[in-house]
């Protein structure tokens, strides 16, 4: 990440991504992912980002992510057309945020890793 905004010393909001970190995000100006993340004492609590609302970006990043699986000889992957055909139909501005339930689960309890707030933690299955 480039940025990084202090809101205190237990806070900090991480911005300015590069573009290709954000496959889903419109991107900035500068080529930078209109996204964010929210970091609490080194845990990271929110992502999100502005939707691309650009059908012909949105074919051209599908496009490229194609092309770079078959130079990786990795199996093809076809376009999403249920996607694209959400976009063409038309998709206002709008963006979204997930917030992790389980970090603010080990936030609220102290937890010093996120496997402390979990029920099932994947170490233990």
């Amino acid at each position: 990440a480039d940025a990084v905004t202090a809101v205190d010393a237990e806070r900090v909001f991480v911005t300015a991504y590069p573009g290709e970190q954000a496959a889903l995000a419109r991107r900035n100006a500068d080529g930078t992912a209109a996204r964010f993340e929210l970091v609490v004492h080194g845990l990271e609590v929110a992502n999100g980002y502005d939707e691309l609302t650009d059908v012909e970006e949105l074919e051209t990043r599908m496009a490229a992510d194609a092309a770079r699986r078959l130079a990786r000889d990795l199996p093809p992957v076809g376009p999403d057309v249920a996607l694209l055909a959400a976009q063409r139909h038309g998709l206002p501005a709008c963006a979204g945020v997930a917030v992790g339930f389980d970090r603010l689960v080990a936030l609220r309890i102290g937890a010093r890793s996120l496997a402390e707030a979990m029920t099932f933690d994947w170490r233990r299955a």
